[in-house]
């Protein structure tokens, strides 16, 4: 029977008005004499490095939404005086009524404020109309060959929605107009972080289209969120109080006081002149600064009199050291450059709002204070939400002159949807069938076989040092084995438990390269959860071909206790050596072409990574792809590999053709080998790691090469059959979240199986968002399904049923995962790729040369790896 369940979208009433668009050109005019000459400082074109690098982004987007006001204010609204403008804070301009006046210029002395970024002469403000649309016309939406004014429009109810916000000066816009930051941290009584770090609410707002009746509409999400940012004040204040708590330290133990765990590396701004210049808090002086002096016109003085007498600063902390900066200029005389070292008192820093903390450096205090966040339960989120929408003014009882002036409203009621009813995948052991009942099944508590069992011939235990208990890890190492035997692994000889050092890469290296010629090997590494010892595993996995498995040795101590954990890690040991745990297939028998267990359909997971490691030093120049699909020697499991490329190109969100190329011809390789030959009837795409914006152009550059493997088919097993191919979008960052209501009306979490495609699909898109891992603490975020090509004619009810199906594949846990096997594996290994880059960093081992990446890839990924590239060696 199917439900009815409410989402956080709201919907949005448009009138009948029009939207003026504008390029707006910001430029910094210099007089010299009768001459004038412009510089263009917002050209967005330019690379951030080169736009005034001393300014991060949200601190260039203020002083030029400051500009656009000032001009707004100055000409009268443009020449229009009732004219609603909203400015993106780059170079996008939205009126509501066709301007009039295109140029404005503001003297340089009503912008002091923003003296750097405008080198401190007149600004200039330039409007270029580019078109005009119609709000509340939405046939572009039902056009494909229209995405790019679809994308247009959703841009500008971004802009729209966000305006009040920014205006009011509650909230700051960091990367774009869906990420919205408020400038008032959270009460200490409210939150417990870190030493220098507070937690910091806000918002990710996002418009969608959704269907009411056979009509289009806009509607907004708003995902409430908190956040753990680095505390914004002054860095001696913040030191003081936060870091030395009030005690008076050495310079060593200020110093020292600067972690990587606390506020090292933060972003500050200084105050003791108006040109805003920012800096990093990363080096300091070796003396206080009571004992440090400085030269002016050839006399010494000390540091602190300098300060008081040249910027009226009193240093309230001399014992204190200073941060150093390294400057580089040229010398007038000689034209060479010159370095030279300044030192700025903690008094005259100030730390930047806006700077969240990298989990990489999250403290473990912070870290508990984040997940608690995170995991609040569905009518926290809810009411947080509401809150949201007030402090954006969007609900109807706040005067918001933006949504009067488009003749823009947004409904305070939630959207409910009717949920699909899905059949549940079957599944099963080597002797029953596995029940499956909120999201998770019975696996781990029937004593049969696993569907098919592994076979290991030498397994090693290595062990570290700071794994003291030895009594533990033999009750580990028996428990393991016993339960191993028991489920049918097979394990011919097992070769003792190893002493090591993980704390020391060059230890553990020669270690593990004591079985590196035993090409028969298992490893399994046990060691404290704080030691960063898994890259360094995976690296020695790759280069020697040997498959690995890493346990913590928390877990190995209540493993032999708790049968799920211990059934947990074996499942992972049975599924990395080639076995099956649990067998997995369709419900629906007209659907049967689908069935992994027919091998007629090959399902691919495509992920690009494009983050950047907060811990790696230097340059970041390559992204890395990930795939994986049902090519294994066992019909119901995914194996894959990765590849790099270049991160500089100018679409990096992208997968380069001759890299997906590659992989198609790849994967295609492995389905012959694995599948006796016989040629695949359909290819079902899974493309992740793209935003709603990004999928329109992989669309146009991506389809195209995956729509050639239906040539490499041909070409590959000499036919002339062609294939039909799909492909998915999968969207896990959709924002989107959903309640169930009990008769008390008080909202809870969706339940497992909860497939959602009323008001996102209709004719023409096939769109729902589905619910397929069993609910952990929080409220549940659907991630959205969206088919972007299809030969294969497919359906919602077919996509649905494989999307469930594959989501019962992980073959780790007892339960389905969020996201179908293909992508969920592509995603973990495009990370893989990404952690072992950082790892061969570190080791000075990874060299990107002009036009390498593919040189690069064989030597880093697993192609060249006989035994690992058939198993799956990420499980």
């Amino acid at each position: 029977m199917s439900k009815t369940i409410c989402s956080s979208l709201h919907a949005i009433n448009i009138g009948p008005s029009d939207a003026f668009i504008y390029n707006v050109v910001i430029q910094s005019v210099s007089h010299k004499g009768e001459s004038s000459f412009k510089f263009f400082v917002n050209d967005p074109a330019k690379n951030e490095s080169t736009l005034n690098f001393k300014h991060i982004a949200f601190e260039k987007n203020s002083a030029f939404r400051n500009a656009v006001k000032k001009a707004h204010t100055g000409s009268k609204g443009f020449g229009v005086i009732d004219s609603v403008i909203v400015f993106d804070g780059s170079c996008r301009l939205v009126s509501n009524r066709e301007l009039t006046t295109l140029n404005y210029t503001i003297d340089r002395d009503d912008i002091m404020d923003s003296m750097t970024i405008f080198r401190r002469n007149d600004v200039l403000i330039e409007l270029q109309f580019v078109e005009k649309y119609r709000l509340d016309d939405l046939s572009s939406f039902f056009d494909s060959e229209r995405a790019a004014e679809s994308n247009t429009r959703l841009n500008i109810m971004e802009m729209i929605t966000s305006a009040y916000a920014l205006e009011s000066g509650l909230y700051m816009q960091l990367n774009s107009s869906r990420g919205m930051v408020s400038k008032t941290a959270c009460s200490r009584e409210e939150s417990n972080t870190g030493p220098g770090r507070e937690l910091v609410p806000g918002c990710t707002k996002r418009i969608m289209t959704y269907t009411h009746g056979k009509e289009m509409a806009l509607c907004v999400t708003i995902d409430p969120s908190k956040n753990v940012y680095y505390t914004t004040g002054n860095l001696a204040e913040i030191v003081n109080n936060d870091l030395l708590r009030g005690r008076r330290a050495s310079v060593r133990e200020v110093i020292s006081a600067f972690q990587a765990n606390t506020i090292l590396g933060v972003l500050v701004k200084l105050t003791h002149r108006t040109n805003g210049d920012c800096i990093a808090a990363r080096k300091f002086s070796k003396d206080a600064i009571s004992d440090m002096k400085v030269e002016i016109k050839g006399k010494s003085t000390s540091l602190i009199d300098f300060y008081k007498e040249k910027h009226n600063v009193h240093i309230k902390y001399p014992h204190f050291p200073c941060i150093e900066v390294k400057t580089v200029s040229k010398d007038r005389t000689t034209k060479e450059k010159v370095e030279k070292l300044i030192y700025y008192p903690l008094e005259v820093c100030e730390i930047i709002g806006g700077q969240q903390v990298p989990v990489p450096k999250m403290d473990p205090t912070s870290a508990k204070c984040q997940q608690m966040v995170n995991t609040a339960g569905p009518v926290k989120r809810k009411y947080d939400s509401y809150v949201q929408m007030v402090n954006l003014g969007l609900t109807t009882c706040t005067a918001n002159k933006y949504l009067a002036g488009f003749e823009l409203s947004v409904s305070d009621i939630k959207l409910t949807h009717v949920a699909d009813d899905v059949p549940k995948p079957k599944m099963g052991m080597a002797g029953s069938c596995i029940e499956i009942f909120k999201g998770r099944h019975d696996g781990n508590k029937k004593n049969d076989r696993y569907f098919k069992c592994a076979q290991i011939k030498n397994i090693y235990f290595f062990v570290s040092r700071d794994c003291r208990d030895s009594r533990k890890i033999n009750e580990f190492v028996s428990a393991y084995t016993r339960t191993c035997e028991r489920m049918g692994i097979r394990i011919e000889s097992n070769r003792g438990v190893i002493e090591t050092d993980t704390t020391d890469d060059r230890r553990l290296f020669e270690d593990l390269r004591s079985i590196k010629n035993d090409a028969d090997a298992f490893v399994i590494l046990i060691d404290p959860k704080r030691n960063a010892s898994h890259n360094s595993l995976k690296i020695f996995e790759q280069e020697n071909d040997i498959i690995t498995q890493h346990i913590t040795f928390e877990k190995a101590l209540v493993a032999p206790t708790q049968s799920d954990t211990l059934r947990n890690i074996i499942n992972k040991t049975n599924a990395k050596n080639g076995g099956i745990c649990f067998d997995v297939s369709l419900s629906s028998g007209h659907l049967r072409d689908y069935d992994l267990k027919e091998r007629k359909t090959l399902y691919i997971g495509l992920d690009l990574n494009t983050s950047v490691s907060a811990l790696v030093k230097g340059s970041n120049e390559t992204n890395s792809v990930g795939w994986a699909a049902n090519v294994s020697a066992n019909a119901c499991q995914f194996i894959g590999d990765f590849f790099y490329q270049d991160r500089n190109k100018s679409l990096p969100y992208l997968i380069d053709y001759d890299g997906l190329r590659t992989v198609m011809k790849e994967i295609l390789v492995h389905w012959e080998k694995n599948c006796s030959g016989v040629i695949p009837k359909k290819i079902v795409v899974f493309r992740s790691g793209l935003n709603g914006f990004e999928i329109n152009e992989a669309i146009k550059n991506e389809v195209p090469v995956i729509e050639e493997i239906s040539d490499l088919v041909k070409e590959q097993f000499k036919t002339t059959e062609s294939i039909n191919i799909t492909v998915v979008h999968v969207n896990k960052g959709s924002a989107v979240r959903f309640f169930d209501k009990e008769e008390s009306s008080v909202p809870k979490n969706v339940e497992v199986g909860t497939f959602v495609s009323d008001k996102v699909s209709h004719t023409g898109k096939i769109s729902f968002f589905a619910k397929t891992n069993a609910s952990c603490m929080g409220t549940a975020k659907l991630p959205l399904y969206s088919i972007v090509f299809d030969q294969n004619n497919m359906d919602v009810e077919a996509l649905e049923q494989i999307v469930y199906m594959l989501a019962y594949c992980h073959d780790i846990i007892p339960g389905g995962v969020a996201l179908p096997s293909c992508t969920y594996q592509a995603i973990e290994l495009s990370k893989r790729a990404k952690n072992n880059s950082e790892k061969l960093k570190e080791l000075n081992r990874f060299v990107v040369e002009a036009d390498g990446f593919v040189k690069l890839s064989l030597e880093s990924n697993y192609t060249n790896n006989p035994k690992l590239r058939e198993l799956r060696y990420n499980a």
